[in-house]
């Protein structure tokens, strides 16, 4: 199952023929493992090597595909952060979940979680 808000978004910010192979990678089964290779996906997704190796770099670039110690793992939505360069006071702020520990200015912070909860954290600090 994908959501239509993370394949919208894919569609928005990626090019056409990464999108593509983002959509043959998100519709097959879970712990589908196979190498990220130009060469066969040029054939699954039916583009030329070439074509596949941008879209390919593409998808990692935009982390989408990330490399692991068991190859590689794809990902429906993006899971790197982009990075953000600090302006003004800049306060370090951790993800309870992960424990990664990321440092926003407040506007920043704005950006990353809306106005209600920015004002809340940057209260709270």
């Amino acid at each position: 199952m994908a959501y239509q808000d993370n394949i919208s978004a894919a569609m928005k910010t990626l090019s056409p023929n990464a999108f593509k192979i983002y959509i043959y990678l998100l519709f097959q089964k879970d712990g589908y493992s196979v190498c990220y290779s130009p060469e066969y996906l040029h054939k699954a997704a039916n583009m030329c090597k070439d074509t596949a190796r941008k879209g390919i770099n593409e998808l990692i670039e935009k982390g989408y595909i990330d490399k692991t110690e068991r190859g590689y793992d794809f990902y429906e939505y993006p899971r790197r952060k982009p990075v953000i360069k600090p302006m003004g006071e800049v306060r370090e702020f951790i993800d309870d979940e992960t424990g990664e520990v990321f440092k926003y200015s407040y506007n920043q912070l704005v950006a990353a979680v809306g106005e209600e909860q920015a004002a809340s954290l940057w209260g709270g600090n």
